[in-house]
């Protein structure tokens, strides 16, 4: 649900809104037809206009302006969804040409014939895109999920295979690529995704702010932060969701879709790859690395928030916390016993940050014997150690990381 400000609705809204709907079902109700409704003024039909008018709004951002370089192939899957002519006409709006949609899964299909689960981030999903991408040497195979308001892209190695860039990833080249153009302005992401933006925020001169998980929270914060001197630019969360410039409050695949294309045909205009972007990225920045996991609890046992806030952890995986955030009591506790009070709204979450920098998010479900773990690690990456080298040292730091961690609850 939406309020006027075209971003989903927040506090104070979402219980008045509640409160609302809760007196209205003590009462009678009388219906109407739709035609009814659309006579009374009650219910407007989206029809061919709304969609032009969206895609006139796209094709004004500034941010999405490619420059020409449009000589890349790219493969795209709707996932059975609405995103297909929408993203086709986009594209070829903004001049890339060679696009190839993977037929089976580009009409809107709500049985999922092709897929286990429509999710990009499952695995499996993007199998027929990257295959796609394969016979055709795309160098980027793309999807939106059903909906369309999220993007995933998998992008070719130098063996010829694809591989899925995570959200975190997409996530820091959007704003590297868009900072480079407008350094001052406003950038943000969520409490679980990787602190990466920030680092490159602060390289730009840019704005940074940080909310809770959800598209509402960055969107609304970002209208509020916003100034002349430090416009929104862009806004993401780990979960492959991205809002590029203020046509879109709410996280957009679409658009997404075009800066991507946008971003690989101006790279390889300049003889550069994905992948070497991101490599530098993470050689002037470190090598971040992210994961999360859902951990099952004995169903006999307290509730594990209780328990962490009664005997806080004063190390995790060997490695000494030097900051522990209590979203729920809005607290920030130092290693020198010093307090300080957290500007965000109240919510179940812990946060450990380790004295490596190393970051543990612990939110705990509050009906179900078990949390979700968002675990960072930050790496060296040293002028004598390949990219593929860095991330398989990262992976292994990550593995021990979680291993030890889930070993402690």
């Amino acid at each position: 649900m939406y309020w006027e400000n075209g971003a989903q609705i927040i506090p104070p809204h979402d219980a008045g809104i509640a409160r609302k709907i809760d007196q209205a079902t003590s009462k009678p109700l009388t219906l109407i037809s739709l035609e009814q409704a659309s006579e009374q003024g009650l219910l407007e039909w989206l029809e061919e206009g709304y969609y032009q008018s969206y895609r006139s709004a796209i094709n004004s951002n500034p941010l999405l302006k490619s420059n020409n370089h449009t000589d890349i192939f790219i493969a795209y899957t709707a996932m059975h969804g609405v995103g297909a002519e929408m993203a086709e006409t986009l594209l070829a709006d903004a001049g890339f040409k060679r696009v190839a949609s993977v037929a089976e899964q580009r009409e809107p299909d709500g049985t999922f014939p092709t897929v286990n689960f429509p999710n990009p981030e499952e695995a499996g999903a993007m199998d027929m895109v990257m295959a796609l991408g394969k016979t055709h040497d795309a160098d980027i195979a793309c999807a939106n999920d059903p909906d369309a308001d999220r993007f995933a892209a998998a992008v070719k190695r130098e063996d010829g295979e694809y591989q899925m860039l995570t959200g975190d990833q997409v996530g820091a080249l959007f704003a590297n690529y868009l900072l480079e153009n407008q350094p001052n302005a406003l950038v943000g992401n969520t409490i679980v995704s990787s602190r990466l933006l920030s680092a490159i925020a602060k390289a730009h001169g840019a704005q940074y702010y940080k909310t809770l998980t959800g598209f509402k929270w960055l969107t609304n914060v970002a209208m509020e932060q916003q100034s002349e001197a430090h416009p929104f630019l862009f806004a993401y969360e780990e979960a492959l969701g991205y809002t590029i410039g203020n046509q879109v409050w709410d996280k957009d695949g679409l658009s997404a879709l075009v800066a991507f294309a946008q971003l690989t045909g101006e790279l390889k205009a300049q003889g550069k790859t994905i992948w070497e972007k991101l490599e530098d990225l993470y050689r002037h920045h470190g090598f971040y690395c992210n994961a999360q996991r859902s951990i099952a609890l004995d169903p006999n046992s307290p509730p594990i928030g209780d328990k962490l806030r009664k005997q806080p952890p004063t190390q995790i995986a060997g490695q000494n916390v030097t900051v522990t955030e209590d979203l729920k009591s809005s607290t920030r506790f130092l290693a020198n016993g010093s307090t300080e009070t957290i500007n965000l709204p109240t919510s179940d979450v812990l946060i450990y940050t380790l004295e490596d920098q190393s970051r543990v998010i612990v939110r705990p479900s509050g009906t179900e014997p078990k949390l979700k773990c968002y675990y960072e690690v930050i790496s060296d990456f040293p002028d004598t150690m390949s990219f593929e080298e860095a991330n398989k040292a990262a992976e292994e730091k990550m593995t021990a990381f979680i291993a030890e961690h889930q070993q402690s609850l």
